[in-house]
């Protein structure tokens, strides 16, 4: 816990990456609620800059970080047969995300 509030801090060890991934976790929940708080719509801008703050100090490539990802991609698996989630096809987001 204490390597947390440091890392939060930006104070302490800089080697200790969980601690920093824990506290860009929270840093990220901070400024989700505090824009729940406010009577902004969501956007996809506000999505992406909240996975910014999220995956700071995360093994994610760069590339990935705070965008709309413009392939096809799975989560867990081997393969997008057996994975747990398989995002949409890239032609199909701009449909999906228009929340209009």
């Amino acid at each position: 816990m204490v390597d947390i509030v440091l890392a939060e801090e930006r104070l302490g060890r800089h080697d200790v990456r969980a601690a920093a991934w824990v506290a860009s976790n929270l840093a990220a929940v901070s400024k989700a609620v505090t824009s729940a708080e406010s009577a902004a719509p969501l956007s996809v801008e506000m999505l992406c800059e909240w996975h910014r703050t999220l995956m700071t100090g995360s093994p994610v490539p760069e590339r990935y970080v705070g965008v709309i990802r413009g392939e096809q991609g799975w989560i867990g698996g081997s393969s997008p047969l057996d994975a747990h989630l398989v995002t949409p096809p890239p032609a199909e987001l701009p449909a999906l995300l228009d929340d209009r």
